[in-house]
């Protein structure tokens, strides 16, 4: 899942379909706010009720 943010405003939750197993891959970023300074990254459990915590990476 992927989620980027700027200024407090943050663009829609995004599956980028990849699998933790698969230990690589990539993906199409999600559409970004105005000035998106911060790309959110962490894995959902395949119910949807779990997430791993995420990783911010600055752009």
């Amino acid at each position: 899942m992927a989620v980027s943010a700027a200024d407090g405003h943050y663009s829609a939750l995004t599956s980028t379909s990849l699998l933790r197993s698969a230990q690589n891959g990539s993906f199409t970023l999600p559409e970004k706010p105005a000035d998106a300074m911060h790309v959110y990254l962490f894995f959902a459990s395949q119910d949807g009720l779990d997430y791993t915590e995420s990783v911010c990476f600055v752009v």
